[in-house]
Formats: C-alpha cells, structure tokens, sequence
C-alpha cells in the first residue's frame, strides 16, 4: 500500500476475480512482467463516469480500458470490478464515509449497470447524506432491475415522502432548516437523517423516547398503528461493526418486549414502531451496549387489534385491522354482505353503547370502528305508514324507501269513488306532535303540483 496507495481505493483487475470468472482461460499471475500484466492506473471518479467504446472516462478527465480476454470480452472483468466496488462501498458506508460510499458505488454501477444490489445500496448511502432526489433515482433503478423486490419499492416510498417534505419545506421558505433541526438518531451520521434501510422508521426523531399516547388522541387512527399484546415485531438492532440482522420477537400478553440485549423487558404496548425503536436504541445507549446502534422496528404480523363481525354476510369471524380506526365500509366490503342486509349494528368496546346505521346511508358508513368492536349485519327493518278514509283498501301498509303520496294511495287500493281530491299528511314531529299537511291529489295527477315523499309512520287520509 506505500508502493501503491491507489490499490486500496481501486485494485488492478490481476488481483481479482478475473480469473475465476473466465473459466479455461490463463490469467497472468498478479506480479508477472509489466508487459503481460499492466495494471491500469485510474483516479476514483469524481463523478458519473460515461463508457467511451472500451473506455470509460470519469469527470475528473481519467481513463480506464478494461483488458480483454483472446474473445474480446471484458464482461468477465467488469463483473469482477463491480463487485468489489460494491463490498468497498458497503463497508465504507458502514463506516460512515457516505460520500466515499457514494464514488464507490457509482463505479460498481459503472461496470455493472444490471445489479439491483448495488442500485439499493447507491440509494441507502444518497438517504444517509439526505440526498433524496438522487436515491430516489437509484432506488428506482433498483426497482426497474428487481421488481419482486418489495423491500425496495418500500426505501423508494420513503424517500419519496422525505423528497416531497424538503420539497414542500423549501416552498414554504424553510428550506433544509424546516427538515432538519430535529436530533438525529443514534448512529446517523448526519443531524435530522433517518435511516431508509430496511424497515427503519421514516420520520427524524429525538434520543429521547416519545410518551406513548391514547388511541384516542390520535390525529387520524387511520394512518396510526399502536402494537399491542400478540403482535409479532421485527427488530433490528445493528452497528457499524456488526453485520445486518433481524430477528423476531412476539408482544407478550403483558405488553413486553423481551430482547436479548435488554436488562428487563420494554413495555411496548400502546407505542408505535417509531417510539419502540427510540425507546430502545435510547436504552442500549444508556446501558453502553451500542452507543452507535441503529435500531428499526416493524409489525410483522398483526395479532392485537380484531373485531368481531357476524349476521347476516358471507364471510363472518374476526378480523384482524392494521391501523387504530378503519371505516366501516371498510370492514363491510370484506365481510360482503348478503342481499337482504339493510342495517349495521356496532356495539363500541369503548364506550358500550350500540349504533344502528343504515347500508343506504354513505355517510354513516364513513364511521370508524376500533379493536375490541362488535358488528353486527341485521336485515332491513320495516316500517310502515297508515292509510285511512276514502280508498278501498285502509289500514297499516309497509313502508320503501322513495315512496310518494300517489303511490301510498295506489297501495292501499286508489281512491273509492272519483270525486275524492284531497289528502291530508300527519306527521309526527322531534317532540312528539302531529303536523299535518293538506295535498290536492287532482293537481298532483295533472303535473301541477309535485308529488311529496312519505315517510315511515305517516298518516295519511284521503278525504271526498
């Protein structure tokens, strides 16, 4: 390394995998004469490097031919190359030299334009130096290579909610101050930067741990998930001297977390994934464990919040719900309810009392229920309306939704005799009175007047 210092940064192609990745062909050894075995002898680029025939040329002006093989075919060496570059860029990020990582990685893609691996590391290393724009472009390039690769569509969203938050922040004339003033959390390397790795929370938080809060209190439930008793938690605690890791660990009945590297188990219940990671990487710092651990937390399987569904639907039994509040359309859509359901009965866990809403009613159904609720799919009620005086068939008629006053008299057998012109319409008010209103059927049969709606419980009489 004091005869060569740029080996450490960029090692000749003889001392790498080339002769591995060619089988059959003789490779010169690494020290034979200079004539057999020149190594090239290239700057790291500065910056995107772009192919020049057999060439590839940096920013900073350097060349580098890559040696063929008696076929004409680098590919076995490039391949070689792009790897190391690669491994150097991942330990150089673990390091926390993010933008050393950041030349490296951008050879490795360089040399290999096809490894999804080192696109997703690319874009780990641009969210370290909070350079979102730029991971956001490798992260989808990462994408485009590996579409089945759900753990990077899940980097790409962050980045693109941290990307539209500095954007939206600059817009507003806070620029980066507005995004990043708060603490970083242990490990990072820059202040405010959250971690995109893995399942690493998305949002900038202090070392100190959130005070869990109600469910109650939450802004909007829909958008919030508080673990709970059951729940199966995957936690990933790491450093930079330590290789990636995670394991499972599943919420107690008591509401603990009991991980190996804890004195005493964590209560976890009623926190976000968010507060569980910060409580827990502030506690193995104050414990000394891993001052510069990186701890993310996610929900790997759903257990704590269900509700019970039953009546009249295709599908009844618990369900499991993913945030602190779903709409109740929602929970109806999967549950698929049976054509002759008209009505959801939900008795709060909450509060105890029972709410009838009506499956024709939209608005109703944008109500949220919470774990611990009970549904119930009930048939439509019916109702009724009453018909007195001149038609031929009086008495207690069922109610539909929709129905008019010329029908409610149809129903009950039309008028009794052809001089009848009148109805009156009783109504019972919020207080218990009758209000009654006077129609005249003449004028509502020639299209003169409008013909009035009829509601459950109306009394109507026909009158000569």
């Amino acid at each position: 390394l004091r005869l060569r210092p740029d080996y450490a940064a960029l090692p000749p192609n003889t001392l790498m995998t080339a002769r591995a990745a060619t089988p059959g062909r003789v490779t010169p050894a690494p020290f034979e004469s200079a004539a057999a075995s020149k190594p090239p002898t290239v700057k790291p680029p500065a910056g995107a490097a772009t192919r020049k025939g057999g060439e590839e040329e940096d920013d900073a002006g350097a060349s580098r031919t890559a040696p063929l093989d008696s076929s004409g075919d680098a590919r076995a060496y490039s391949a070689g190359d792009a790897r190391t570059y690669r491994e150097l860029g991942l330990k150089l990020g673990r390091a926390g030299r993010h933008e050393d990582a950041v030349a490296a990685l951008r050879q490795a893609v360089v040399l290999d334009r096809n490894d999804a691996e080192t696109y997703l590391a690319l874009g780990d290393e641009y969210a370290e130096l909070r350079r979102w724009r730029e991971s956001v472009d490798a992260y989808e390039q990462a994408a485009r290579l590996d579409p089945k690769a759900a753990e990077t569509f899940e980097r790409l969203g962050r980045a693109y909610a941290k990307l539209r938050e500095e954007t939206q922040a600059a817009t507003r004339g806070g620029g980066e101050a507005a995004v990043g003033t708060r603490a970083s959390a242990p490990g990072s390397a820059s202040n405010g930067t959250a971690s995109l790795r893995g399942n690493e929370r998305g949002n900038e938080r202090g070392n100190e741990p959130p005070a869990p809060a109600a469910a109650s209190s939450d802004a909007d439930p829909t958008a919030v998930y508080r673990v709970g008793a059951g729940d199966v938690l995957d936690v990933r605690v790491r450093n930079r001297r330590e290789p990636k890791a995670a394991t499972a660990y599943k919420v107690t009945p008591a509401g603990l977390l009991d991980h190996p590297l804890l004195a005493e188990p964590l209560q976890v219940a009623g926190l976000t994934t968010d507060e569980i990671a910060a409580r827990l990487g502030s506690e193995l710092k104050r414990r000394a464990v891993a001052s510069d651990a990186e701890v993310a937390v996610a929900v790997l399987e759903y257990e704590s919040h269900a509700i019970i569904v039953s009546g009249l639907v295709k599908d009844p039994g618990t369900k499991i719900m993913r945030r602190e509040g779903v709409p109740l359309y929602v929970i109806i859509a999967y549950a698929q309810p049976l054509p002759e359901a008209g009505r959801v009965l939900v008795v709060s866990r909450a509060t105890g009392k029972s709410t009838t809403y009506e499956l024709s009613d939209a608005r109703s159904l944008n109500t949220l229920v919470r774990p611990g609720d009970v549904v119930t799919v009930q048939a439509r009620a019916k109702q009724y309306f009453y018909v007195a005086g001149a038609v031929r068939a009086p008495g207690q008629k069922e109610f539909h939704a929709g129905l008019t006053l010329t029908q409610a008299v149809l129903a009950a057998g039309g008028v009794a005799q052809p001089a009848v012109s009148f109805a009156t319409v009783a109504r019972q008010g919020a207080d218990g009175r009758l209000s009654s209103e006077r129609y005249d059927l003449r004028e509502i049969g020639a299209g003169r007047s409008p013909d009035p709606r009829v509601e459950p419980g109306d009394r109507i009489e026909v009158l000569r």
